[in-house]
This record gives C-alpha cells, sequence and structure tokens, in this order.
C-alpha cells in the first residue's frame, strides 16, 4: 500500500508532463494540422458573410502560427532511518531532487486567396469558442473579417504609403496548467532493528502553452481603383499579387514589434 501512494503520485503528475519535444497535441484532441483547418475555416466562413462581393474573389489572407509550450517539472523526496542504541536512538535524514523544463516551439505560416479558402473542406470545424485552450474554437475571426472589408470598401487602407494596404491583427492565448502531490508516510518503530522510519515524496509540474496567431489580409495593388494609390502602394516593388502583400504585411507586423520590444527595453534599462 505504501508503495502504491507513491506509484500513483507519480502516474498523477506523469500525465501532465511527459513530453520529450511538447506541443499542442499533447493536451487537446486536435492536431496541429486540424486547429489550422479550424482557423482556416471559421475565416472561410467570415468571408462568406462580409466578402462574398466578386471584388474580393482575388484578396488574401496569410496566417502566422506560433506556439510555444513551456513544461516544468519537479521533484523531491526524502527519507528517515532510525536505529537503537543503549543511550537513545540515531537517526539519520536523507533528502534528494531534481527539476526538468522543455521548451517546445513550433512556427509557421500559411496564406490563401479568398477564392481558395472557399473551395475549402470545412466539414469538421469550430463551432463555439473553447476559453480553456482557445486556439482550438472560434478565436474572433468574424470581427477582424469584417473590419478589414470595412476599412478597405472605405479606401483607408489604399492611402497608406509604399506597400501598404494589409490589415494585420495579431491574437495570442495563454493556458496554464498545474499539478502537485505530496504523500508522506510514518512507519512504527521496530526494537533493535535499522530500518525506515518515515518518507516523503514531492511532485509538481506545471505547463504553460502560448498560441499566438497574427494574421494579415490584403487586396492585390491592381484591384485599387485610383491609379494614383495604385501607383503609390506599388513603388518600392514588393510585388502586385494579394499574397505577397498579405505575407509582407506579417513581415512588416514582425519588424516594428521587434523595434518597439528594443526600444521598451532602452527606456526600462537602469541608468547608470
Amino acid at each position: 500500500m505504501r508503495f502504491g501512494i507513491f506509484a500513483s503520485a507519480s502516474a498523477c503528475i506523469a500525465l501532465l508532463g511527459c513530453s520529450i519535444h511538447p506541443i499542442p497535441d499533447d493536451l487537446v484532441g486536435d492536431t496541429t494540422v486540424q486547429i489550422v483547418k479550424k482557423i482556416r475555416c471559421e475565416t472561410r466562413l467570415a468571408i462568406e458573410k462580409h466578402a462574398s462581393q466578386a471584388r474580393y474573389k482575388s484578396a488574401a489572407v496569410a496566417y502566422d502560427f506560433r506556439f510555444t509550450v513551456t513544461e516544468n517539472n519537479r521533484g523531491s523526496g526524502a527519507a528517515g532511518f532510525a536505529f537503537p542504541f543503549t543511550n537513545g536512538r540515531f537517526s539519520l535524514n536523507v533528502g534528494a531532487g531534481e527539476d526538468k523544463q522543455r521548451i517546445g516551439v513550433r512556427n509557421f505560416q500559411v496564406v490563401d486567396t479568398f477564392a481558395e479558402l472557399k473551395k475549402e473542406d470545412c466539414s469538421v470545424q469550430a463551432t463555439n469558442a473553447n476559453y480553456r485552450y482557445p486556439i482550438t474554437g472560434l478565436v474572433g475571426l468574424d470581427e477582424v473579417v469584417s473590419t478589414f472589408v470595412k476599412l478597405n470598401d472605405q479606401k483607408l487602407l489604399e492611402q497608406a504609403k509604399g506597400p501598404g494596404g494589409s490589415y494585420v491583427d495579431a491574437l495570442e492565448f495563454a493556458t496554464v496548467i498545474r499539478a502537485s502531490v505530496e504523500p508522506a508516510v510514518e512507519l512504527a518503530p521496530v526494537a533493535d532493528r535499522f530500518r525506515l522510519a518515515s518518507g516523503r515524496i514531492n511532485l509538481s509540474a506545471d505547463r504553460l502553452d502560448v498560441h499566438r496567431l497574427t494574421i494579415s489580409l490584403s487586396i492585390p495593388i491592381r484591384d485599387i481603383p485610383d491609379k494614383g494609390t495604385r501607383e503609390r502602394a506599388g513603388e518600392v516593388g514588393t510585388g502586385e499579387t494579394a499574397r505577397e502583400r498579405a505575407l509582407n504585411g506579417l513581415e512588416r507586423f514582425k519588424y516594428f514589434e521587434t523595434q518597439q520590444k528594443i526600444l521598451d527595453s532602452l527606456q526600462n534599462a537602469p541608468l547608470r
């Protein structure tokens, strides 16, 4: 029974963190491929609702997926031994511990035209928000596509100088799971015998899943009605297709985000 307590505790923690390469698939029933499919199908529904007009047929959407999973496992144990002497009892306490951390990062990009998405098989798709593990449910792309269309219809995106015209939105979700167990056992003393008198084990584990989805939407330069705006948008030679403009939007977002982080670190740095 005593050994069963420790075995049960170990099994409990093992259920939370036992991956050499931690990925989202470990924790939920959806694989990375299924997660991407649900995101693309949610975009398709939003396009059918807000961008069904012919002028959006050649528009494009680019996604940047970044999944960061961090697992921490901590284990420690202690044992007390007793040996009777004629003048009293000698006690020996020993302990040991081990901490482990594993980090998995998965980053990739996917790009579709609106016309391609309309042909996507969406027989299996997210139907509700998942507040425990948001990336596997509806993530709010209906509002993202709707805002893009409204800005584009008002020609506000076309006014951007250089490789403008793309609309970028970043969504980030974090899920933290913790588990711990600390069983202990104390044994009744037995006279004239060196033996284990007590034992304790402390197991804990936590897992942090951070999912970042950056989405960029754009129309091709050739579809911009105003010639002057069209020439300004293409003057730096970034290409005319909506795919290229959407992907460029992701890269610009990453660049400016990195610059902002550098500025923030300089502002927060202690003065010497």
